[in-house]
Parts: C-alpha cells; sequence; structure tokens
C-alpha cells in the first residue's frame, strides 16, 4: 500500500529533529532551563566496586548517569568519575551483573559498590530504537542475544553456525559442508516468495553486505545454461563468513517486524545487530589463544562391494564389468573425503584505557583445512576499535575491522556433466583402482565421464577476499541533569570488500576435452561499497522519585549500496596455461548495481509504575530507488507494552506480560523494476534487442509489507535463578513480489509486480535457569523451542513452482490456500495415472535446542545438541547413487510381502518416477553441535612458568561430533539452491559434513 507520508526535502530532517526536540523539551517539561543554562559544575566521585560472594574486583563496570556513560572501572574495581554537582543518582552496571542505582547525596565523594550475579541477564540492555534501548526485564519483544562466551567455545566456519540451536525461531541450513561459510538464515519462517531472503546483518552500526557471488562453478558443472539459476547452485559463501567471532562481543537477533520495525523497509527477514569488544579501563591487558584442530568426514554414502563379476556386468556393462577381480574394493568416497590436515588458529589482543580514551586491539590467523583435497579456508583478520572522551560533553568511538580470507571450495553440488565429485563418486565402480600412478597420471574412469580423484586433485575453485569494515559513533551529550538528558548521536560507517574467484579445470582432467573445448577457467572479480550514516537526537526525562522515565528519539538515516560483478569464462586453454588471453572461446558477463535509500524515524518510550510498565510508539518512513517511484516514502509503524507483576507468591519472582506490533517491508531488488533489453549485431551493426526471458517494468513496484502482531509472557523464579519465555507471533507479509508469465507476442518472458499475502505463526519458547549454584558446583541450562508454520493466504497468479527439477523429483510449488513449503510431485499407482499431488513439506514440526554448562573448580563442561523434528528434504544424492545402482544398500537385500527379496535401492527406484515420495525424506535429526572441556590452571603454576601471566586455560572440544538421524543423504541441513527463500530442500551431492576437534590454550598476561 503507498502511503501518503511524505517530505518535500528529508535531507533537512536531523536539523528539524534537534529543533523539534529542544521545543517539545521546553515546552513539555517544567521550568525546563535554556539551552544556555545546560552545562553544570562537576565534582569528583571514587570508589570500588566488587562482586558479591567473593569479593573479587568487579571490572569493565559501567558508570552511568542517566543515559551518559561517565567512565568504567580498572582491572582492581576501582573507579574515579566527575559528577554533576547536588544529590544525583548513579547507576553502576556490567554485562552478567545485576544494575546497582546509587544515590548520591550532594556531600558525597567516595562510594564502594558490590555488584549481585545477573544468572538471567535481565539487566541486560537489549535495542528498542536506532539509538535507543531498555533492559530486558522490561522489553516487549521476543529479542535473543549469544555473549561473547557463547560464541567462542569451539571454532566454526562463519557466525552463522554459532547462533544454531541457540535462537529460538532461527533456522540455519548450508549449501554443503565445506570450509569458508555458505549458510542461509532464516528467522521466523519465510517472509518472501522471490525477494530478499536473508536478514540484514548490522555491525557496530554500519550495514554490511551479506551478499552470496557466484564465482562461476556452473561454467564447468553445466548446473544450469541460465547464468542466474546455475550461479545459485555454485555452493557460494556468503560474506557474513568474512566476520572474526572472537572480536565479537554479543549478538542480538530481531526476528520480527515488531522488534525489526526500526529498520524498515529492509527488515522483513529479521535483523543481526553484532556489537564488537571495546577497550577496558586499566593497564594494557593481553590475551593470546592458540588452538590446533583436525577435521574428519562425518557422514559418506558408501560405495557397493561388489561380490560377483555378474553383478558387475549387470550394473555397468560387459566392458566395465571385465574388469572385476575377486576381492578388489578402492572406497574411492574415502579417498576422495578423507583428508585430514591439521587446522590452527592464533589470536591476540590487547585491551586497556584511562577515563578519556579505551582501546581494544585483535589480531586473527586462521587456517582450516579441507576434507578434500585443494579445498580449505584461510582468515586474517585485524580489529582495531578507539573510545575517545573528546570534551565532558561530546565521545567518539570508532572501530575499523581488516579482513583477508582465502577459500577453496571443490567441485561439489549440482552437475549435468558428471564432472562434480559427489556425482562422479556415484558412478565410479569400487572394483576399479582410479588412484594417481605411480608417473604422476591418473587412470581413467571406465564408467563415468571423471574420475573424482584426479578432478579433487588438479582442479582449482579459489576465492580471495579483502575486506575493510570501518563504523564510528559520535555523541554530543548536549545536557545531563538528575532528571533528563538530551544527547545528539551521529552514527554509520563504510564496508567495502573485493572478491576475486579463480576456477580452473586443467585440459588433463578426463571430462575437459569432451566438449572439444580441452581445459576451462573463470575469472570473476566483484567488488561492493555499502555506506550509511544515521543522525539522532534522544532526550530522556525521569520524574522525582523514578516513576516516569520517558524517551523521546527521532531520527535520520541515509544508507548508499553498490555491487559490481564481472566473469570470464575462458574454454580450449592453449598449452594448458592458467590465462584467460591464452583461450580460444571465451564469454564476458557483467552486473553493476548501486541503491540509495532514506528513512525517517521517531518514536517515544514510556516506562512507568516504578518501572512495571513499560510502553512504546514509532514509525519509520523510507524511501528508495529500488521502487518505480524513488521519491515515494513507506510507512512502517510500531508499537509496545508490558507490564511486570512483581508480587507473586511462593517460588515466583516476577511474570511480565507483553504485546507488540509492527510493520516492516522487503525492498524490491535492484533491476526489478527496470524493463530488459539485450545487446545484438545485424550485419555488423549493434543493436538493442527483446529477449524471450526479458522481464518488462512495472509501473508501481514497491517494498512487500509484513504486519506482526507479537504477544507473550516472561516468567521469573527462584530468586532470579530460574525463567520461562514463551511467544506466539502472528505476521502477514502482503504486496508480495512475484512473477507472470507473459504471452510470446508481447516479446517478454516475465512481468514482475506486487500482489498476494502468505502468513506465518508460530510459537518461540525458552527455558533457562540455574539448577544447582554452589562455590564449588555450578550448573546453567537452557533449552529452546520453537514451531513455525507458513501458508500462502492469496495469489495474483495461478499456482508456480520455485526453482526446482520439476514434479519427477519432487519441487516446491507456490499455491494459494496452502503450506508455503509444500513439495509437489508424482503420486501413480503402478497401473494408474499419472497425478501431481503434495508429496510432501520441508517444514519441520518443531526444532529444540539443549545448552548445558557444568562448572566443578576449575573444569567446565558444555555442551548444545540441536533437535530438529519433522520436515523434509528432497533426497536427490541418494536418487544418484541407487540410479548407478553404485551404493553401498544395494546389496542389503529387503523382504517383500510376497515373501520375495529386493535390495532397498531397487525397491526405491521399481516405482520411481511414478511415485516422487521415494526420495523425498524425513529430515529429523539431534545433532551434538558443540562440546568442550576446559582447565583453568592453577594461578601459582601459570606465574612459575610464565612469570607475567594472569591465568592460563586448556579446552579440548569438538563441533557436530555426532549426528543421530534417518536420513540416507549426506546431512539433512543441505541447501543446493543457495540463497532462495523457499527452495531450500535440495541435497545434490553436496560437499559432505565434517566433524572437528580442537585443543586450544588461553593465556592472559
Amino acid at each position: 500500500m503507498t502511503s501518503p507520508f511524505t517530505f518535500e526535502d528529508p535531507m533537512h530532517l536531523p536539523w528539524l529533529a534537534r529543533a523539534a526536540i529542544i521545543v517539545l523539551w521546553a515546552h513539555v517539561v517544567p521550568g525546563a532551563p535554556t539551552y544556555a543554562l545546560f552545562a553544570r559544575a562537576t565534582r569528583p566521585l571514587s570508589g570500588r566496586v566488587t562482586e558479591e560472594g567473593s569479593g573479587a574486583p568487579a571490572t569493565q563496570v559501567q558508570i552511568v548517569l542517566g543515559a551518559v556513560a561517565l567512565g568504567s572501572t580498572r582491572d582492581d574495581g576501582t573507579y574515579s568519575v566527575r559528577i554533576p554537582n547536588g544529590a544525583v543518582t548513579v547507576t553502576f552496571r556490567r554485562i552478567g551483573f545485576v544494575r546497582s542505582d546509587q544515590a548520591v547525596a550532594a556531600n558525597v565523594s567516595t562510594l564502594d559498590v558490590v555488584l549481585r550475579r545477573d544468572l538471567l541477564r535481565l539487566s541486560e540492555m537489549v535495542v528498542t530504537g536506532q539509538a535507543t534501548g531498555i533492559e530486558r526485564r522490561n522489553a516487549a519483544t521476543a529479542i535473543a542475544s549469544v555473549s561473547a562466551a557463547e560464541l567462542n567455545r569451539v571454532p566454526a566456519p562463519s557466525v552463522e553456525t554459532m547462533l544454531a540451536g541457540r535462537v529460538p525461531g532461527a533456522e540455519i541450513s548450508s549449501n554443503s559442508g565445506a570450509p569458508g561459510g555458505g549458510n542461509q538464515v532464516r528467522l521466523r519462517g519465510i517472509s518472501t516468495v522471490i525477494g530478499a531472503a536473508t536478514p540484514l546483518y548490522v555491525v557496530d552500526g554500519v550495514i554490511i553486505s551479506d551478499a552470496t557471488i557466484a564465482p562461476g562453478v556452473f561454467a564447468v558443472t553445466g548446473s544450469s545454461a541460465n547464468p542466474v539459476v546455475g550461479g545459485r547452485q555454485d555452493n557460494a559463501s556468503n560474506r557474513v563468513a568474512d566476520l572474526d567471532p572472537n572480536s565479537i562481543e554479543r549478538i542480538e537477533v530481531l526476528k520480527g517486524a515488531t522488534a525489526a520495525s526500526i529498520y524498515g523497509s529492509r527488515a522483513n527477514n529479521g535483523v543481526v545487530l553484532i556489537t564488537t569488544k571495546r577497550g577496558n579501563l586499566g593497564k594494557p591487558a593481553y590475551t593470546f589463544t592458540q588452538r590446533f584442530g583436525r577435521p574428519e568426514v562425518a557422514r559418506t554414502i558408501g560405495l557397493r562391494r561388489f561380490n560377483s563379476q555378474a553383478d558387475a556386468i549387470a550394473t555397468f556393462g560387459p566392458a566395465v564389468g571385465a574388469l572385476w577381480k575377486e576381492g578388489a574394493f578402492f572406497d574411492h568416497e574415502r579417498e576422495v573425503y578423507g583428508e585430514t590436515p591439521t587446522s590452527w588458529e592464533s589470536i591476540m589482543s590487547v585491551s586497556g584505557g584511562s577515563n578519556d580514551t579505551r582501546y581494544f586491539a585483535s589480531g586473527l590467523l586462521k587456517d582450516d583445512g579441507g576434507i578434500i583435497a585443494n579445498t580449505g579456508y584461510r582468515k586474517q583478520s585485524l580489529t582495531v576499535g578507539l573510545d575517545q572522551n573528546i570534551s565532558s560533553k561530546l565521545t567518539a568511538r570508532v572501530t575499523t575491522n581488516l579482513l583477508g580470507t582465502k577459500t577453496g571450495r571443490g567441485l561439489t553440488n549440482n552437475d549435468n556433466r558428471g564432472v562434480a565429485l559427489g556425482q562422479a563418486l556415484a558412478r565410479s565402480p569400487s572394483f576399479i583402482d582410479l588412484r594417481r600412478n605411480p608417473d604422476g597420471s591418473f587412470p581413467r574412469n571406465p564408467a563415468a565421464q571423471s574420475n573424482p580423484l584426479q578432478t579433487a586433485a588438479l582442479s582449482k575453485n579459489d576465492e580471495v577476499v579483502y575486506r575493510a569494515i570501518t563504523s564510528g559513533n559520535l555523541t554530543y551529550n548536549a545536557f545531563t541533569r538528575t532528571r533528563q538528558d538530551l544527547r545528539f548521536i551521529a552514527s554509520g560507517g563504510v564496508d567495502f570488500f573485493n572478491q576475486r574467484s579463480n576456477i580452473l579445470t586443467p585440459p588433463d582432467l578426463q571430462f575437459e576435452p569432451l566438449d572439444g573445448l580441452p581445459g576451462t577457467a573463470v575469472r570473476s572479480n566483484a567488488q561492493s561499497l555499502n555506506m550509511n550514516l544515521n543522525v539522532s537526537a534522544v532526550h530522556t526525562y525521569r520524574s522525582a522519585g523514578g516513576g516516569l522515565q520517558a524517551t523521546t528519539s527521532i531520527g535520520h538515516q541515509y544508507e548508499q549500496r553498490g555491487l559490481s560483478n564481472s566473469r570470464v569464462v575462458a574454454q580450449n586453454l592453449i598449452g594448458g596455461l592458467d590465462n584467460i588471453g591464452r583461450a580460444t572461446a571465451v564469454s564476458v558477463a557483467e552486473d553493476d548495481s548501486r541503491t540509495n535509500d532514506i528513512g525517517i524515524n521517531a518514536q517515544e518510550e514510556l516506562l512507568l509504575l516504578d518501572q512495571k510498565l513499560f510502553l512504546a510508539a514509532g514509525f519509520r518512513a523510507d524511501r528508495s530507488s529500488n521502487n518505480s517511484d524513488p521519491n515515494q516514502y513507506y510507512f512502517f509503524p510500531r508499537a509496545q507494552a508490558s507490564y511486570r507483576f512483581v508480587s507473586l507468591p511462593s517460588i515466583f519472582d516476577e511474570l511480565k506480560v507483553r504485546l507488540a506490533t509492527g510493520r516492516s517491508g522487503n525492498q524490491p531488488q535492484f533491476g526489478q523494476k527496470f524493463t530488459e533489453f539485450f545487446g545484438g549485431n545485424i550485419a555488423g551493426l549493434p543493436t538493442i534487442e527483446i529477449g524471450s526471458g526479458a522481464q518488462t517494468a512495472d509501473a508501481n513496484l514497491r517494498p512487500e509489507i509484513q504486519r506482526e502482531i507479537e504477544t507473550g509472557l516472561d516468567l521469573s523464579m527462584l530468586k532470579g535463578r530460574a525463567a520461562l519465555e514463551f511467544s506466539y507471533f502472528d505476521k502477514q507479509t502482503d504486496d508480495l513480489l512475484v512473477t507472470a508469465t507473459l504471452p510470446n507476442s508481447t516479446g517478454y518472458g516475465l512481468r514482475i509486480f506486487n500482489g498476494g499475502s502468505i502468513q506465518t505463526r508460530g510459537y518461540e519458547a525458552a527455558l533457562k535457569g540455574f539448577p544447582i549454584v554452589t562455590k564449588s558446583f555450578e550448573w546453567n541450562s537452557t533449552t529452546t523451542f520453537s514451531t513455525i508454520n507458513a501458508r500462502v493466504r492469496s495469489l495474483p497468479v495461478p499456482p508456480f513452482q520455485a526453482p526446482g527439477f520439476g514434479t519427477t523429483f519432487g519441487v516446491f510449488q507456490i499455491e494459494a490456500g496452502k503450506s508455503l513449503t509444500q513439495i509437489v510431485g508424482n503420486d501413480s499407482l503402478p497401473t494408474g495415472q499419472g497425478i501431481v499431488t503434495q508429496v510432501g513439506d520441508a517444514n519441520p514440526d518443531f526444532r529444540m535446542g539443549f545448552s548445558n554448562s557444568f562448572r566443578m573448580g576449575p573444569f567446565n563442561l558444555t555442551s548444545l545438541f540441536d533437535w530438529q523434528q519433522g520436515g523434509e528434504v528432497i533426497n536427490l544424492t541418494r536418487y544418484l547413487w541407487d540410479a548407478s545402482r553404485n551404493g553401498a544398500d544395494c546389496n542389503d537385500l529387503a523382504p517383500l510381502p510376497n515373501a520375495t527379496n529386493e535390495t532397498i535401492c531397487a525397491r526405491r527406484l521399481r516405482t520411481f518416477p511414478r511415485q516422487t515420495r521415494n526420495y523425498i525424506e524425513d529430515a529429523s535429526f539431534v545433532k551434538l553441535r558443540e562440546l568442550t572441556l576446559t582447565y583453568d590452571l592453577p594461578s601459582a603454576l601459570v606465574r612459575r612458568a610464565m612469570s607475567r601471566a594472569e591465568s592460563a586455560r586448556l579446552t579440548l572440544s569438538g563441533r557436530n561430533l555426532l549426528i543421530i538421524t534417518d536420513y540416507t543423504g549426506l546431512d539433512p541441513e543441505v541447501s543446493n539452491f543457495g540463497t532462495q527463500a523457499v527452495s531450500r530442500g535440495f541435497d545434490v551431492s553436496p560437499y559432505p559434513p565434517s566433524r572437528s576437534f580442537w585443543f586450544s590454550i588461553d593465556v592472559r598476561f
């Protein structure tokens, strides 16, 4: 829907915002002083902060007056700040501890404070707006957060991998098990059909790119003649994988429109807010971590053992079967997937500073080996952060993260030429030795188009990325009083990366001469630049006695993002040189996009009734160059309320009920609003042509609009030792971006326009607690639960199919009144006619996570289990092995009702393709994602070994150590089609999953 809300000149808004907030403050607050009276004399306040029970110094404690940070504690827990003259209330806050509000009389200059542990993190600040936040105990929406301690227990391929099993309502799938990431995150189900399908990622206020850029593997594998469809199957990594988890302090996940609407027209898929580590007050503190690990393949299909030449001939034909030898068995899967290289990480950080200047720096060197030759992941990262008090009113914060990564991903996923490793293995006889000959050459595979051992050893699929993310924050505290303060905040930054991809399949590979153009090289070069600037004004008023706190904020955001990508495919490499200039057949492709967005936001938050009642209402209005009308604003309002009941009987501490509603959007993707033309050549003259697959522009292309209602309750018990969180949400996405097929007479193939709606409903719950807390033993446990269902409410077009392989194998069909994740396929009796109907659904019944931590003296044991029940996957990996009759279960017999025997693979093939269900499999699983055992070395021993060391810790850990599932493919969480909104349930010969084992030592100086 089009909103009438417009501004003729939004670039003036920061100045209008400042004027409006000051005028509002001056008229509403009785006796408000003029701007000239904002500055007031100050006085010193010092003391020491300790932890309750142990008496240990509490470091990194923030001392806050109103919304203004005055300073933080040193390594010994002491602090020294300046506060206004007169009686004030100073707040002492540290993550993991209950906030302490201390009334400081006018004649007090020293104050010691004791902080009590906040086991449930109810005092943790969560975001409510672009420049505002509130304690979790008062929050009106379900916001999940993950701390640095949880993120860094076990090394992982990327940040998103670390969220799996920890965030209720989050579904994380991967293109494959390849090193270097390649994950897709879905928050609270599906919110679009053909639109952008990934969350918005924000690092220290910078909206960063999570682009997935195809390197061009499809030019070798022939996965699709369409570069767009082929590129989605390239097993590409997503760019959030570049981030260094060791530099992250915490992650907040805004899952639905009720919370994410503060980001307007780009928030339909949720928002992931990443905060990096900051410097601490005190002398320089150094930490060093060294990790060594080893990966190994976690699951394989298993090659068939041929017990007779007759079996070999029946499977591969007389020519290949004649090569069978008694007792010969070569496990090609283990040869290809059997690499176990040493992986390692070296991490060094330093933190320190004074009241006015605080700094943090962290460096990372990382090398993760792959289980396939010529695959792996290397990363170098340098993060530097500086916090500077420029004056008593002006503070600045700057962070720069420089990153370099190199990824080798191999040739996996879908393939139509028999060259991808998994598909070649499915056709390779186990009785023929395909290993390298003594002279260095490889034998020819007589049963397939390629020798997978040769392809793995000689091909290359490398990706090199250089990236810089720089963020800045400038806060001006116009005035700070006991009852009110006013701040102006400017924040934002730049995210730039260059990605170069290099694919080489040399002429001497078995499959290369088959097309008459031996040798293929693909060069891709992509550059991305994201910039955004947010300007906000925030006024906070506190009544006498603290019965009322009102926070008013207004702001303006400007964002620009661009991505350019060029690709050259060169074939018939002269002399086998890895040089695209030495090829006889060359094709070139290029894409370039740029988007400009402007957003306006305002919000009022009220904390009433002795901080028991929280009310908030606000809006955001956005315009974008991706819309047909780039000057049209679209309106995204939100409203929230929560109330805490604190007088409860028996074991209960307090009960919070909450209700929130909001709207968010999903912009059209770049280029969807344009009519496509193609360049041509007629008699040597350049021409512009209409292509049959081209799209035509829509005159009113606009954002998808999501409306969400969220309600829930949070119950804390046992004096802050247990808590239950429960949420129900109902969201509806209208004005879907959809495509319509046009008549051939128009000259175009597709029209993209807005129409139709989908509805997603679900429940989320989390039970957190400390069943046992003593000086010698502590048990921390968290259980998460979510169930989500999405259906198509209406469509302006007939039912259509998402990208896939047709109804023979099963495909996702978008159809009004049906589940958004339904899989349709053939369903025919042996003597009946072909019927296409629903044969499965990819949506799981529920997901649960189980995280437990046990501390006993110097030992700490943690584990993370993830359970998915239900949901189905289109298992084409199993089909490929069955069709070749080469899988291990092609020797396993299964009795039939008529007392005859049949192999398992033959049973699946007997009624296929009439019965698509034969390869639609239950994706239920239980995974042990993390297991960690740590030991804190005795302090005396550490000091004797390293005189300047303060502490040291040894760690044994593992990732993906166990999977319990009946699924017969490689991994029920794979996603062949990458970042598609719907088509995520395809398993097509991916890079296999791996487990990893790690030993670490952490030292603090």
